[in-house]
């Protein structure tokens, strides 16, 4: 085993602020997302406030919980992370009515559409 593996310790702020951010995007209580997982109001803003850290199991709960993909909420501690733009699209569909993906959809080929000819200026 490596030096480097014994010094790896993961960054729990940083997932725990990410629970937070997609917790709030559920429109989840700390409450209703500790009884979702099976664990304790308690665990639930330790995790978020990184004073708590968080076992495999329990981030896989917490990623289908709150339909945010593991590698999401572990990306601050990731070497050469790269985003997977078709999951987080994915993350950021899910949940929305219709009317919101027809309406994320507009944008999007409008902000495209800006784009390309930004690009033919250039």
């Amino acid at each position: 085993m490596d030096d480097r593996d014994n010094a790896f310790e993961l960054n729990y702020e940083a997932i725990g602020r990410r629970i937070r951010t997609a917790r709030k995007e559920e429109k989840l209580t700390q409450e209703t997302l500790a009884e979702k997982m099976d664990i304790s109001v308690a665990h639930v803003s330790g995790m978020e406030n990184g004073n708590t850290g968080i076992g495999i199991q329990t981030l896989v709960k917490a990623s289908n919980v709150l339909h945010v993909s593991v590698d999401w909420l572990l990306h601050d501690n990731l070497e050469d992370y790269t985003i997977n733009f078709e999951a987080e699209i994915r993350n950021i569909l899910n949940g929305c009515s219709d009317e919101q993906k027809k309406i994320l959809l507009v944008l999007l080929k409008n902000n495209r559409k800006a784009l390309d000819e930004l690009a033919e200026e250039e």
